[in-house]
Formats: structure tokens, C-alpha cells, sequence
């Protein structure tokens, strides 16, 4: 973890929790140069906002800039979230929406944040304290689509997500790597399908195992062992 005298308390206590529970991405993050980051601003309700240029120029605020944390409530209160284990927030911004999730589900949720722009997660971490949130373990963060990364975090909480998963995609994210976003939605949905259709081809095949092993017990126990045939 950085140790520079620049490096405020939010963002290590993020990095700390980020250390313990995902080094490789919390090591990518201490490799981006300190002055990286997006232009924030205060918002007129006082909590920052954030903002982006678009490849074509334009600029796109991650939040409202009058009241981004009522913004993230507001969107995390149109989620369909009744029979929810699992949450895949497609871009992180500053991380209101992570902490509106948390608030409403509770610590037992799983929340996974597809986000392939590793700045806005160090602005994220440098402004928005998730320490608690990361210290559950129940965050991990989906920052590419190639597959053997992309399985293995999500090997993490297979449970959670066929039990019940939601797609969180704020406003800004359908503009906003949307195409990333897209493919990534897609590529937990097929992972999710695959898990579950490999739970019951191994519940299946458990009940033809256990009534084979039952119909050739008598024949196992009177056979003769092969030690007769030595020599």
C-alpha cells in the first residue's frame, strides 16, 4: 500500500481492504501514477461528482451534480431485488451505488462491479469510503472479459449468483463502456447457466450412482476378492 504523505485515509483504508481480498487488482491500482484520476467536483448538495470525456468530446457525469447519493438511492430503490443474492453493478463511479446496495440488502449480498477503467476505481477509493463493505469479502470487481480471470472471480460466489442474481446498470453505463458492460451481463448469465446446468447433471448423476452402487452391493460382497487369483 502506498505510504506517500499525498495518499489520504479514505484511500488507504480502501487499499488495505483491497490488498486482503484482491491483490492483483489492488496491486494495478498502485501502479497508476498518483495524479490519475477523473475530474471531480463538489455537487451542490455538497458530496463529490465525477466526470468524463467521451471519445467524441463530450462530457458525461458519473452522478447528478445536485445530489449524487439521493440519485443512488433513488436508482437502487427501481431494482427488482425480492429474490436477489447477488447484484452485478455495471460501473462504479464513485461508489454510491455500492453503499445504496449494501444499505438496502444488507451485508449478506454479493456485489460484483463490472468496471474496465481502473482510474475511476483508484478516484473511486480516493473519495468514497468502502472499507466496511470491502472488508466483508463480498465485493469483487470484474474489470475484464478475459475468461480465465473473468470465471475465476466469479467461481468465488457461484452459489450467490444461481440463487439469484440482478443487473444494476445505471444511466451513465449504457453510454459509458456500454459495449463492456453488455458483453460482460451476457458472459454472467452464461456462467450462471452453466453452473446450474452442471448442478443438476451432478444431482442426476449422484441418484444413477448411488442406485448402481445399491444394485451391486450383493455382488460385491459374495464375489471372491481378486487376491485368489495371485500367481
Amino acid at each position: 500500500v502506498r505510504t506517500e504523505s499525498l495518499v489520504n485515509p479514505t484511500f488507504l483504508a480502501n487499499m488495505t481492504q483491497l490488498w486482503r481480498h484482491d491483490a492483483r487488482l489492488a496491486q494495478q491500482i498502485d501502479e497508476i501514477p498518483l495524479d490519475a484520476a477523473l475530474d471531480v467536483q463538489p455537487s451542490k448538495a455538497g458530496p463529490p461528482t465525477a466526470s468524463v470525456t467521451t471519445h467524441d468530446g463530450r462530457k458525461l457525469y458519473l452522478h447528478s451534480r445536485h445530489d449524487p447519493l439521493r440519485e443512488a438511492t433513488d436508482f437502487c430503490k427501481t431494482l427488482d431485488t425480492a429474490d436477489a443474492h447477488c447484484v452485478v453493478l455495471c460501473g462504479m463511479g464513485l461508489g454510491y451505488h455500492v453503499k445504496s446496495i449494501c444499505d438496502m440488502l444488507g451485508d449478506e449480498i454479493v456485489i460484483f462491479i463490472a468496471e474496465p477503467d481502473l482510474v475511476t476505481i483508484k478516484t473511486a477509493l480516493e473519495h468514497t469510503d468502502l472499507s466496511g463493505e470491502l472488508a466483508g469479502g463480498r465485493i469483487d470487481f470484474l474489470t475484464s472479459l478475459e475468461k480465465a480471470s473473468f470465471h475465476d472471480h466469479l467461481q468465488r460466489h457461484s452459489t450467490m449468483l444461481m440463487l439469484g442474481t440482478v443487473f444494476a446498470v445505471p444511466p451513465v453505463s449504457r453510454e459509458l463502456h456500454a459495449d463492456f458492460h453488455a458483453h460482460c451481463r451476457q458472459a454472467v448469465n452464461d456462467f450462471a447457466a452453466f453452473w446450474r446446468m452442471s448442478l443438476v447433471t451432478l444431482v442426476r448423476n449422484a441418484a444413477i450412482t448411488c442406485r448402481n452402487i445399491a444394485n451391486n452391493l450383493p455382488t460385491y460382497v459374495s464375489t471372491p476378492p481378486l487376491a485368489e487369483l495371485r500367481g
